[in-house]
């Protein structure tokens, strides 16, 4: 499930790109523009909202901050599965 998410999560982001650098036209760039602007900011709130979880699990905070940032609650499950494992 996790890597689904990071798949869906990547092929956006490479459309969103894509549209950047060669536009779409249309309705459709606007809504990919738009999309990405929404996304980044989504996964930004969620790097600081994520924040404590992410110095609970270790390992390198700016890696951390920047798998959110990318894949968004995808890297969440991930912590919370390492968090788990680590408890357990």
């Amino acid at each position: 499930m996790i890597a689904g998410i990071k798949v869906v999560t990547i092929i956006g982001w490479l459309a969103i790109l894509v549209n950047l650098v060669n536009p779409f036209g249309g309705q459709i760039e606007t809504i990919l523009h738009w999309s990405g602007i929404g996304l980044f900011v989504a996964h930004a709130v969620e790097a600081f909202i994520y924040l404590p979880l992410m110095k609970k699990v270790g390992g390198s905070i700016p890696a951390h901050m920047t798998q959110v940032l990318i894949f968004g609650v995808g890297h969440f499950l991930i912590m919370q599965n390492t968090l788990k494992s680590q408890e357990a």
